[in-house]
């Protein structure tokens, strides 16, 4: 089928997984399982090598428009003789937090969060030391469980499951968009929070955040 916006939101729910290719660009295929998930992949066999697929992201975020020009990269790389998909296989290997948060950062968060500075201001006070350098694949459940624990411990228990949050928005969305395996964020508790704390954080965030950020970072 011709890959359009409209079309691809139209697509009905299957009884299994389904998979749509598109008649502009070879190898793109959109792939959309009984529940509605729709991802575009890029479906090709390498030179001298078995067929691979390439994940490129969930529709609606990743568009039509970015899918084809994304396949017609993976094609040309392909025709000369590489593999995208073990290259990507190593970059997720190689890619460190700091590189998962920018993207993050240029593909969801600017263009769909009006908050999106608050981010910026979270990961330079509390995540850009402790996480920033590290691979993607050495962060795990007991190292952000003690970065939540090091912010609580200074007394600021929303800013702690405040950062805790970004952090599982930002992997959450790099397995959605085929950039890590998994969301070590899942599963951490986080403080129980009194209504009247949130309301004091809402209003005195800036400087709160200035003192827990102090304290935060003599930790580490």
């Amino acid at each position: 089928m011709n890959f359009t916006k409209a079309a691809l939101a139209a697509l009905p729910l299957p009884e299994s997984r389904e998979t749509y290719r598109d008649t502009k660009t070879p190898g793109l295929q959109l792939r959309v399982t009984p529940n509605g998930a729709k991802a575009f992949s890029v479906y090709r066999r390498t030179r001298g090598g078995s067929p691979e697929r390439v994940t490129l992201g969930n529709f609606p975020d990743v568009t039509v428009e970015q899918a084809r020009r994304r396949a017609a990269e993976i094609n040309s790389l392909i025709e000369s003789g590489g593999n995208p998909a073990q290259a990507k296989r190593t970059r997720k290997l190689e890619r460190t937090f700091d590189d998962l948060f920018d993207e993050y950062m240029e593909r969801h968060s600017k263009p769909s969060k009006r908050t999106w500075k608050s981010d910026v201001d979270t990961h330079r006070l509390y995540l850009a030391k402790p996480l920033g350098n590290k691979k993607l694949c050495a962060i795990d459940r007991a190292t952000l469980s003690r970065i939540h624990s090091a912010i609580s411990k200074a007394g600021y228990f929303a800013t702690a499951n405040r950062t805790l949050a970004l952090v599982s928005s930002v992997f959450g969305w790099g397995v959605s968009s085929g950039l890590c395996e998994t969301n070590p964020a899942q599963g951490i508790r986080h403080n129980a929070e009194k209504s009247r704390d949130r309301v004091s954080s809402r209003r005195s965030q800036m400087s709160r955040t200035r003192l827990c950020a102090t304290s935060f970072c003599c930790r580490y």
